[in-house]
C-alpha cells in the first residue's frame, strides 16, 4: 500500500492529512518554535510510508465499517458489537492498537498519544462526537488513529528538531 491510499482510507472516514498535521503542530509548538506546515507534512509522510502503520491503520478503519454494518456476522457477537459502537471505556482495543504504532516513534509519541487521547483536540473530538450520536456511524478506532498519527508525527518532528 502506499501513502496515498493511505490518505485515501482517511479522508473516506473524515479525516484529512490537514487535520492531523495541525494537531501534531499544535502539539510540538512549544517544544520546537518556527514550525511550518511543511515539517508536518514531511513527518505524516514518513509515518505514513511505514508499512507497519499502514497494516494498523487499514486494520482498524475496517473495524469500524464492519461494526457499522448490521449483518450476521456482526450480529452474532452482539455484545461485543454494542461495546465498539458505543466506543465502551473498557473495551480498550482501540488505544491498544493505537499505541502499537506510537510504539515505533518513542516515548514522546507514547505520552503524547495520551495527552491527545485524553483532551481530544481538533477532527478527533468531531469524530468522536459523531460516533456517540448514533449506531449507524462508528468511529472507536478512527478517533485513536487520528491521535496515534498525530502524536507519532510529533515525535518525528521532535526527533528532526
Amino acid at each position: 500500500m502506499n501513502v496515498y491510499k493511505m490518505q485515501e482510507l482517511l479522508n473516506s472516514r473524515g479525516v484529512s492529512s490537514e487535520s492531523i498535521v495541525q494537531i501534531a503542530i499544535e502539539n510540538q509548538k512549544p517544544y520546537s518554535k518556527n514550525l511550518t506546515d511543511y515539517d508536518g507534512y514531511d513527518a505524516l509522510w514518513e509515518v505514513l510510508n511505514d508499512e507497519e502503520v499502514q497494516n494498523i491503520v487499514s486494520t482498524m478503519l475496517f473495524l469500524d465499517e464492519i461494526f457499522e454494518d448490521d449483518n450476521k456476522v456482526v450480529n452474532k457477537y452482539d455484545e461485543l458489537r454494542d461495546k465498539v459502537r458505543q466506543d465502551y471505556g473498557l473495551y480498550g482495543i482501540d488505544e491498544l492498537l493505537a499505541e502499537t504504532i506510537t510504539e515505533k516513534y518513542g516515548p514522546i509519541a507514547k505520552t503524547n498519544y495520551g495527552y491527545i487521547d485524553k483532551t481530544k483536540p481538533g477532527v478527533i473530538s468531531e469524530l468522536d462526537a459523531a460516533g456517540k450520536e448514533t449506531t449507524e456511524v462508528v468511529n472507536t478506532f478512527v478517533d485513536d488513529i487520528v491521535g496515534a498519527l498525530a502524536a507519532s508525527v510529533a515525535a518525528v518532528i521532535a526527533h528532526k528538531k
